[in-house]
């Protein structure tokens, strides 16, 4: 009959419409966690993808055994110590290096990588500055295998600059900060000293300006008289240090550290505000008897740094300004 027909077609197309909606369910609930799960990037496929074809050269500044480097400032001979492995200048080995400055020439003279390949070939070295290169370096690792690196002109995009090995055909772009190393000068590979301060055993702090005192803290056993951490003005006057003045200067004294190296050797100090005369002498004593004094001068023309220097030492530094705000406050 036909009626029969017609209930035959609908159930059919019934059980087709389940099993696609069936499907459908088993696809979804296969897809959701996928869809759902966090994509996990892997740093060193990311890195290698990223640098694939642009690196010249891949080795670690530990395997770095000597360096020669030569730029518009001179040359320097960079070698290991034999015991030590700290570098030394050899062409004037009493020269107290900045051990972290020839650490970062070794690891970019070792690992040479550029951000884009600018050339296959080094057909055309005068229109990168290859030709008559800024600075090269010639670097000796552990192993005996020896590479020369070469530093054109500044790139017109992106902060960088040109380069280019004898172990590779390409030349790439790399970015000032891998650069930067390689022209170096003698001051700013002159070692610096530490003064970074604990808080712990402090029983004084001297502050004396142009010559003349200008005040003086003291740590004081406890008293009734005596509440906030045991600290008092003695100079010019003798009262409770203030909580927050003191809070900031035990704070920074952890924190002072050296920005950059402006001056060496020969330096006249007056030209930084740095002479007897004009500098902001300050004086950390320890009960072990162990003092530091740092002599603080002008600021630089920004307002950001202030320059130093401390006691038998023949450079000049900048430090972050706002580190050394407690040298300004009044007694």
């Amino acid at each position: 009959p036909k009626g029969s027909t017609m209930d035959k077609k609908k159930v059919k197309l019934l059980v087709i419409l389940s099993s696609i909606v069936v499907v459908l369910g088993i696809a979804l609930a296969i897809a959701l966690p996928i869809l759902n799960r966090e994509v996990v990037v892997d740093p060193v496929k990311e890195y290698t993808a990223a640098t694939e074809g642009k690196t010249l050269s891949n080795r670690t500044s530990t395997e770095v055994e000597k360096m020669i480097l030569t730029n518009k400032n001179g040359v320097f001979t960079f070698c290991r110590d034999a015991g030590t492995r700290d570098w030394y200048w050899e062409e004037d080995p009493s020269y107290a290096v900045y051990q972290s400055a020839i650490d970062a020439l070794a690891k970019y003279t070792a690992h040479v990588y550029g951000v884009e390949i600018i050339a296959e070939n080094k057909d055309d070295l005068f229109s990168f500055g290859l030709l008559e290169p800024a600075a090269s370096c010639y670097t000796l690792f552990t192993d005996g295998q020896e590479i020369n690196v070469y530093i054109g002109d500044m790139a017109p995009v992106g902060n960088s600059y040109y380069v280019m090995t004898d172990s590779s055909e390409k030349i790439v772009r790399c970015v000032t900060s891998n650069v930067s190393p390689f022209l170096m000068n003698k001051t700013s590979i002159h070692d610096r000293p530490s003064l970074a301060l604990e808080q712990q055993g402090l029983n004084q702090i001297e502050v004396i300006e142009a010559g003349e005192e200008k005040f003086s803290l003291e740590y004081k056993e406890a008293s009734e008289n005596l509440t906030i951490y045991n600290w008092q003005i003695t100079y010019p006057f003798v009262t409770d240090c203030d909580s927050d003045v003191l809070e900031n200067i035990l704070s920074n004294m952890s924190s002072l550290t050296i920005s950059e190296t402006v001056d060496s050797g020969n330096v006249d100090l007056s030209m930084y505000g740095l002479a007897e005369d004009q500098r902001t002498e300050v004086t950390f004593r320890y009960s072990t008897g162990f003092a530091k004094t740092i002599y603080y001068g002008n600021l630089t023309e920004d307002g950001a740094h202030r320059y130093l220097t401390v006691p038998d030492d023949d450079g000049v530094y900048t430090i972050a300004a706002e580190l050394l705000d407690f040298i300004n406050i009044s007694p």
